[in-house]
């Protein structure tokens, strides 16, 4: 009988929640481009809140990640909050880039680097997706941001790697030298590209994993890139997102700070995304 009671209430929710999702279906994809009705009852339950809780943050415009609490990429559900961005699938091409460089090395043992690890995401898929045993520092300025980034590592974290979590500044005061360095970078000019940035990700994402000062950019990014190529093994690879409509100006000044093969990639939809860059 309990059975019957459970079976007959989740149906009961399902049934309100499509009726919802029909009602509302034109502002919810204004909200959450994309949502089909499938993944927005997965995360009513991934919520475990009630119907009405629920309706009511997705009435409020909470992205449901937030409400969720989770996140999914590349193969794993990762803990989020809004002290970290919410993963993106384009940044799975840089989780990619990153394993096939590490395949490509001879070495059992890499050492990496993840510079504004914010949840986590990116270090700890490279982790447990690679047969390489890794030693990794990941930094983050956000001391909100590495608390989460830390729930996930004991989630995460492989038995035969380490990955510690550090608060700083990019790589200022980290002495280890790294075979690899992966980051997702704050990249949006605040003055010149916030009109482009859809208003939840204004309203609900961390400000400083997102934007720099338009004055501060060219600057920011050439003490990123001098770090990088100062703590980078010779060979050592570097892997970026960025911006496309500033990638070519920042591949210009990786190569001014003396990094090599400086390239410009491309994600699902053919826009400009990722830097690639090597220490000779």
């Amino acid at each position: 009988m309990p059975t019957i009671k459970l079976s007959f209430c989740k149906a009961m929710k399902n049934n309100k929640l499509t009726a919802y999702f029909d009602q509302f279906k034109t502002g919810l994809l204004q909200t959450y481009p994309g949502l089909g009705l499938s993944y927005f009852e997965e995360c009513f339950i991934l919520s475990q809140l009630s119907i009405e809780e629920f309706l009511k943050k997705v009435n409020e415009k909470i992205p449901l990640e937030y409400i969720t609490g989770k996140a999914f990429f590349y193969n794993h559900y990762f803990m989020v909050s809004n002290s970290v961005l919410i993963p993106r699938c384009e940044t799975e091409i840089l989780v990619e880039m990153a394993l096939s460089y590490l395949a490509s090395l001879t070495c059992l043992e890499v050492v990496v680097a993840d510079v504004g690890t914010g949840s986590g995401n990116i270090i700890l898929s490279v982790v447990n997706d690679t047969n390489k045993k890794i030693r990794a520092i990941a930094t983050d300025l956000s001391f909100d941001a590495l608390v989460v980034a830390r729930k996930n590592g004991a989630c995460l974290q492989k038995d035969d790697s380490e990955v510690i979590f550090v608060q700083t500044d990019r790589l200022l005061g980290v002495d280890e030298q790294f075979n690899l360095i992966v980051s997702n970078p704050p990249y949006i000019k605040r003055q010149l590209d916030e009109k482009k940035v859809h208003a939840s990700v204004i309203q609900h994402e961390p400000h400083m994993a997102l934007f720099l000062e338009d004055s501060q950019y060219e600057a920011w990014f050439t003490d990123l890139f001098a770090q990088v190529r100062d703590k980078l093994k010779p060979g050592g690879m570097f892997l970026m997102e960025g911006h496309e409509d500033h990638l070519e100006k920042l591949q210009e000044l990786a190569m001014q700070m003396s990094l090599a093969k400086v390239q410009i990639l491309k994600d699902y939809n053919n826009r400009n995304r990722f830097l690639k860059a090597f220490k000779e």
